[in-house]
């Protein structure tokens, strides 16, 4: 028993308004097409109203699709939860290992004033990965897995490098030189975070264009 498209937009309706999948358009498209497949198979099957299939089938996707109320990630599903729960762990581990890296090697030049111009460097490429980034979001059309992951946080990661390089000019004006550079971790971190923000960005337009197909 095929779904009207009535019913097929109260799907999509609840999963929006109910499970926060408001901000995943690629994820409820697809849940969408899932559940209304299971709601038909199980009208059928059991010759059970609409609303009474739908409510089971929920149901039987509710661990999944429910609020994660143990994720740093607010209103979040627990399926998208888990899946950056991966992203982290994976990025923040890559971003870690290069920023240790490259505080090291900046130790073995701690008395050369260039190293703080390096790091200024790395600061306004990252002030123009944030701006980028801002940009980006703002034409977005569609929300994804991907888009939101990459716009969490991202105002905090701009702040943090806007801030490092601004304490490390003052810093570098009080002392009369350019040898300190206590900013030059949180630089770093922070600019090589919006450098995977917005390699996850160029992914979701790939998304996106598929999105709009079938849309």
């Amino acid at each position: 028993m095929k779904l009207t498209k009535d019913q097929i937009e109260e799907v999509d309706y609840v999963l929006r308004k109910h499970y926060t999948f408001e901000n995943f358009d690629d994820l409820r498209t697809e849940l969408v097409d899932h559940i209304a497949s299971d709601v038909e198979l199980l009208m059928q099957n059991e010759k059970l109203s609409f609303d009474e299939a739908l409510s089971k089938i929920l149901y039987k996707w509710k661990t999944e699709i429910s609020w994660d109320r143990n994720s740093k990630h607010n209103s979040v599903p627990k399926m998208v939860s888990r899946l950056w729960r991966k992203l982290d762990w994976k990025y923040n581990s890559i971003t870690i290992a290069l920023v240790v890296a490259l505080f090291f090697l900046d130790q073995l030049f701690r008395k050369e004033e260039w190293g703080t111009f390096i790091m200024y460097l790395i600061g306004v490429v990252g002030c123009f990965l944030g701006i980028y980034l801002i940009k980006i979001f703002k034409k977005n059309r569609f929300n994804t897995v991907l888009s939101m992951y990459a716009e969490d946080k991202l105002i905090v990661n701009l702040s943090i490098v806007l801030i490092g390089i601004v304490v490390n000019i003052l810093l570098n004006y009080f002392d009369g030189d350019f040898l300190s550079r206590p900013g030059f971790p949180a630089i770093v971190y922070a600019t090589i975070t919006l450098m995977i923000k917005t390699i996850l960005m160029r992914r979701n337009i790939k998304i996106e264009n598929q999105l709009l197909k079938v849309m």
